[in-house]
């Protein structure tokens, strides 16, 4: 969920840094000088393609020191269990996050937080 905050709040920030080269690409549809549309779409793109690499190394980066602590930990097998459909569903979390609604972040927190405790009942007793 964090990610989602950061993908969002980097997306704001990259749409204030293009709007800085706007009078820039007017100036060239006018008079031929400043950055061409072409230039900026490129670095539109590439700023954005940029980020999103940094973002999935960052998420994969603590993602794997999570696995690795709990596999240190001996909760090894506990990790051994996911399968597939598991996966899917972890996919459509992603889904719900992207729908950026208050609402769906809610639900998905509150889920969450049952099946935490659920996990935690159910592996304490």
């Amino acid at each position: 969920m964090l990610a989602a905050y950061a993908a969002a709040f980097a997306e704001r920030s990259q749409r204030i840094v293009l709007n800085r080269i706007m009078p820039s690409v007017e100036s060239f549809s006018r008079t031929g000088r400043g950055c061409p549309p072409g230039g900026a779409l490129l670095l539109g793109a590439g700023l954005r393609a940029c980020w999103q690499f940094a973002l999935y190394l960052l998420c994969f980066a603590l993602l794997a020191l999570v696995f690795e602590g709990l596999d240190s930990q001996r909760r090894g097998p506990l990790l051994r269990t996911i399968n597939w459909p598991m996966m899917y569903v972890a996919a459509m979390l992603g889904a719900v996050l992207s729908l950026r609604v208050r609402k769906a972040y809610g639900v998905l927190l509150a889920s969450l937080c049952l099946a935490a405790v659920t996990l935690m009942l159910e592996y304490s007793l």
